[in-house]
């Protein structure tokens, strides 16, 4: 082996499957079989770049339950394997095990997963792994760009009433030309969610209503991404697009609604529901395929 390769660091170690007997050498990577090549994906384990052709291998062990010594969840594998992307002859291969790596360390380093997933959706046309990928980004992005930016109404309520009852009745604010007071809603304000209890106080069976704008680059399909605790109904452009009664707490994503959003402003309406306990919710305006819509503008009336 040559001294550079033997002193070389920091090395890579990949385990090969579909290999039986390979031992610690150095090869090129495109020299392998296509056969392992196709296995390096699903089972090698990626720890070090050493050169841009040159790798150290070692045999994965057939004892299953002896580890590796190197383990595939090192996010410094994906610098390794963002050249092969872009290679022809092993870009399937780096794709699947991009997108392996990426969702094993989206938690420990999220803005290097993110990264090394937008480059597989750039170059793969795999409909399975371009879903897994994005998959992975929505969850890393799940507490990224909730609207926060609000005009709030309320609380809606009437004594010997049930929270069905305050969900089912036509309060002004789902009115034309109604007289509202709105007023801004600067109390309650989390990272991703709005505590409505900051603002009313810690009332049940009541309502609060919320509006704001979205304005869209273009007319699109979308999506409505909502939580609450509990009810919640919303309109987009005035017309009803989701109604849920429940009795739940707050999750991101507990409701997930397809609409349609025209080009320019496009007014969303909010009813939030409590019947005891917490009242809070959230809300975000996303692509189908649950990505960031770029250009998209939120403000108040």
């Amino acid at each position: 082996m040559p001294r550079e390769v033997v002193s070389a660091v920091p090395i890579l170690i990949a385990g090969l499957a579909g290999a039986p007997g390979v031992h610690l050498s150095s090869i090129s990577l495109t020299s392998i079989p296509a056969r392992s090549r196709a296995s390096f994906a699903v089972v090698a384990s990626l720890e070090y770049l050493l050169t841009s052709t040159v790798i150290i291998c070692v045999s994965v062990p057939p004892d299953k339950t002896k580890r590796p010594p190197f383990s595939i969840s090192s996010a410094k594998a994906l610098a390794l394997i963002d050249p092969y992307l872009k290679d022809p002859q092993l870009q399937a291969e780096a794709v699947l095990a991009t997108v392996q790596i990426a969702n094993r360390v989206r938690e420990t380093d999220p803005k290097r997963a993110k990264t090394a997933l937008k480059n597989v959706l750039a170059v793969s046309k795999d409909k399975r792994l371009r879903h897994r990928a994005q998959g992975i980004i929505n969850h890393i992005e799940q507490y990224e760009d909730h609207i926060l930016v609000w005009q709030v109404a309320g609380p809606f309520l009437k004594k010997g009433k049930t929270a069905r009852d305050v969900f089912d009745a036509a309060y002004a604010p789902e009115k034309p030309d109604a007289d509202v007071k709105w007023k801004r809603l600067t109390k309650g304000l989390r990272v991703w969610n709005v505590d409505l209890e900051a603002t009313f106080g810690a009332k049940d069976r009541c309502a609060a209503y919320l509006r704001t704008r979205v304005w869209s680059p273009a007319e699109q399909d979308a999506r409505l991404e909502m939580g609450s605790d509990d009810a919640i109904k919303a309109w987009v452009g005035g017309k009803l697009v989701h109604a849920k009664y429940a009795g739940r707490g707050l999750r991101i994503r507990n409701d997930v609604v397809k609409v349609k959003l025209r080009q320019g402003w496009n007014d969303l309406l909010l009813k939030v529901v409590d019947n005891s306990g917490q009242w809070e919710f959230c809300c975000r305006v996303r692509k189908p395929d649950g990505s960031a819509i770029e250009g998209l503008k939120i403000k108040t009336p």
